[in-house]
């Protein structure tokens, strides 16, 4: 009997617990909690995107000290070139210089005598300058030389005495000079030798790797395997085309110029 009572209580519980639940109290009561955990949910994916948004907005962190390295920027120190560099300027340096104070000295010599003017880089010279000079090899161009035209100035003269004055020679003296000498050369040469027939023998001897020389036959034509002129007198030895071939009667003639500079004879073309 006692079993039969606790069955009806633990049944008459249960009912009362489901007619509890239908009740319209019981489910105004659990929707609000419902509600506000779906809120603190969408709230929280609220937060959640704010966060990110906002950690994306903000700027990289700077480099904490200055030996950091900052992204996408190598670390390369030229050190080891700085001492090439600065040698490098001291030298362009030296020179720009010694290049100053040769164009003062070339413009204080040239004063006397009319003047000089530094070239601009091309083939011209003002017309009251027009005398040419050549810094590198120190020789000035006259309007009437044939190499005026094709010379780029590096100072314009206005005289023959300017150039001269600042120490620019003239192609045509160097040229006769040279001349001079290779015939004072050649007559201490030809003096070494007792007589003719040996002179000849040591020409033939020298020139005899590089082609040969056979002795003329005293007019101005020679073999056309042997077209170059010797002069034994002079020492100078004339190629076909030069302004003194035509008229020069030959002594010997060469198979080449190295024959003829082999055997101690010196070309007019300078």
């Amino acid at each position: 009997m006692r079993e039969l009572i606790v069955v009806l209580i633990i049944i008459i519980a249960v009912i009362a617990m489901i007619w509890y639940l239908r009740s319209p109290r019981a489910q105004t009561a659990v929707k609000p909690k419902s509600d506000g955990v779906r809120g603190t949910q969408g709230n929280g994916g609220t937060s959640d995107r704010a966060r990110s948004g906002a950690a994306a907005t903000l700027p990289a962190a700077a480099p904490s000290r200055v030996t950091d390295t900052v992204p996408g920027i190598t670390d390369e120190r030229p050190t080891a070139k700085l001492p090439q560099a600065r040698h490098d300027a001291e030298r362009v340096a030296a020179r720009l210089s010694n290049r100053g104070e040769t164009a003062l000295a070339i413009q204080s010599a040239a004063a006397a005598y009319g003047g000089v003017l530094p070239g601009d880089g091309t083939r011209e010279c003002p017309p009251s300058y027009p005398i040419k000079g050549n810094a590198t090899s120190m020789l000035f161009h006259q309007l009437d030389s044939p190499t005026y035209m094709a010379t780029i100035a590096e100072y314009c003269f206005s005289s023959v005495e300017a150039a001269e004055a600042a120490g620019f020679s003239s192609p045509r003296r160097e040229k006769s000079a040279a001349l001079t000498q290779a015939r004072q050369d050649a007559e201490r040469v030809a003096a070494g030798f007792s007589n003719e027939s040996e002179k000849a023998l040591a020409i033939q001897t020298a020139a005899a790797a590089y082609g040969g020389a056979l002795p003329a036959d005293g007019t101005r034509e020679c073999p056309s395997a042997y077209p170059i002129k010797g002069n034994a007198t002079s020492l100078l030895y004339h190629e076909p085309g030069t302004p003194t071939y035509m008229a020069t009667i030959a002594e010997y003639c060469f198979a080449s110029a190295e024959g003829a500079r082999a055997a101690g004879f010196t070309s007019t073309a300078f």
